[in-house]
């Protein structure tokens, strides 16, 4: 509704975006005395912040007149040192220059239609260009990124530099089934095709090693190497609850696995 007022009467980009952020925000006061502290920062750093603490105030004395989230956003901002609330970022135009980035465009494939992936694509694209990368961000379907990521073409003729998806099950546990860290490059790498034949040595060493002990000390070897020469970049963790009517047992914990599983009596 407050979108289309602000089309009806003419209002900026900037202003409209404004506007939807006081309404989809202003709620959110309710809750600043339990906010953990970083979602306290965040939720600060919103664009013109003042205006959300001033709506926040004029909701309040036109209402119950009781002022306390507001004045306790107020002290603690107060007692925030600036570098907390805004850090430098780790990363900036300087640095890519120093690593040899001379301003290429950046062709970005985000999946819009998996809310997921949608949404770890627009921050992450964000904190890219932020940085100081010629960013060109595609919205996309998952099917129509599939189909794009196939290409090993340049980014002249349909090819990609990013995409952004998820992994799960059995290939975040051991490193047999873990597809994106295979490091042959086009003969049997994941999309992105990555070179490292020191990985390739010690995926196939942990496949011969005698025990348990043995595969972990291998593991420890390749995040070394993972890191030294990473063939993707890890954005995050989340787990997927599992919900279950209480007439079944035997329900394995973790990710669901259905084997076994039994009705009760």
């Amino acid at each position: 509704m407050a979108e289309a007022i602000c089309k009806r009467l003419r209002f900026s980009n900037d202003d409209t975006e404004q506007i939807l952020a006081l309404v989809g925000n202003h709620m959110r006061f309710g809750d600043v005395e339990r906010m953990k502290p970083s979602t306290f920062k965040k939720f600060i750093r919103l664009p013109r912040f003042d205006e959300h603490l001033e709506l926040h105030r004029l909701d309040c004395v036109s209402s119950h007149r009781a002022l306390g989230m507001y004045d306790f956003t107020r002290e603690k901002i107060k007692n925030l040192p600036p570098e907390e609330v805004r850090p430098k970022p780790l990363l900036g135009g300087d640095d890519l220059i120093a690593a040899g980035y001379k301003g290429e465009k950046v062709i970005i494939l985000a999946a819009s239609t998996i809310p997921t992936i949608w949404a770890e694509a627009q921050v992450a694209s964000d904190t890219l260009k932020k940085i100081g990368m010629n960013t060109d961000f595609q919205a996309l379907e998952w099917g129509t990124v599939v189909q794009r990521r196939a290409s090993k073409e340049p980014i002249d003729k349909g090819g990609w530099n990013i995409f952004y998806t998820y992994l799960g099950g059995f290939g975040n546990i051991t490193p047999a089934p873990a597809i994106p860290i295979q490091s042959s490059g086009t003969n049997g790498s994941w999309f992105g095709w990555p070179t490292d034949p020191k990985m390739e040595e010690l995926r196939a060493a942990w496949f011969d090693a005698p025990d348990v002990p043995a595969q972990k000390k291998i593991c420890e070897q390749m995040q070394v190497e993972f890191w030294q020469s990473p063939p993707y970049a890890p954005l995050g963790m989340y787990d997927q609850p599992t919900a279950f009517h209480s007439y079944l047992q035997d329900i394995r914990d973790g990710w669901p696995q259905f084997y076994g599983v039994k009705k009760n009596a």
